[in-house]
C-alpha cells in the first residue's frame, strides 16, 4: 500500500534529476564592475554564465594583464592570478553570474600613472558527455590607478 505512492516519488525524482543535469552553464564572459581599480586593493571580476545545452564544468582560472595588444591564445604579460571555481562552489552553475574578488598586488602593479590593462581569463573546462578538456580565452578593459 505504502509502495506505490514511494515508487512514484522515487521516480519523479530520477526523472528531475536526470532533466537537470542535461543542462548547464559555463562561462561565457567577464567584467569588471565599471570603476576605476586601484593597486594594493582587491577589484570585483564578475564572471557571466549561460545555460549550455552539454553537460559543462568549469575548473580554473588563470587571469592575465597586459597593457597594448595582447598575442593571441595569451593571458598576457602579468599571469599571477588563479581562481579554484570547485573551492568556491561555481564548477556548474546556471544562467546568471558571480563576483570573485582578485587582490592587485602593488609589487606586482608598480604603477605612477592611471593604466589601462586587458585582463584575460583563461577558463579551463571539461564539456561534453567525454568530458573533452578546454580553454577558453574572455576579456575585458579595466583601469588601474596607482
Amino acid at each position: 500500500m505504502f509502495f506505490k505512492p514511494f515508487a512514484s516519488f522515487f521516480t519523479f525524482l530520477a526523472v528531475f534529476f536526470s532533466l537537470t543535469s542535461l543542462t548547464t552553464a559555463k562561462i561565457v564572459s567577464i567584467a569588471g564592475d565599471g570603476h576605476f581599480a586601484k593597486q594594493g586593493f582587491a577589484y570585483p571580476i564578475t564572471f557571466n554564465t549561460q545555460t549550455f545545452p552539454e553537460d559543462f564544468l568549469d575548473f580554473t582560472v588563470v587571469l592575465g594583464w597586459q597593457t597594448g595588444t595582447i598575442p593571441a591564445g595569451s593571458v598576457g604579460q602579468i599571469a599571477f592570478s588563479t581562481i579554484d571555481l570547485l573551492s568556491l562552489g561555481e564548477s556548474n552553475t546556471g544562467t546568471g553570474s558571480f563576483t570573485v574578488q582578485v587582490p592587485l598586488d602593488p609589487n606586482v602593479f608598480k604603477l605612477t600613472q592611471n593604466t589601462v590593462f586587458t585582463v584575460t581569463a583563461a577558463v579551463t573546462s571539461l564539456a561534453g558527455a567525454i568530458k573533452e578538456a578546454q580553454v577558453n580565452l574572455f576579456s575585458t578593459s579595466i583601469t588601474i590607478e596607482p
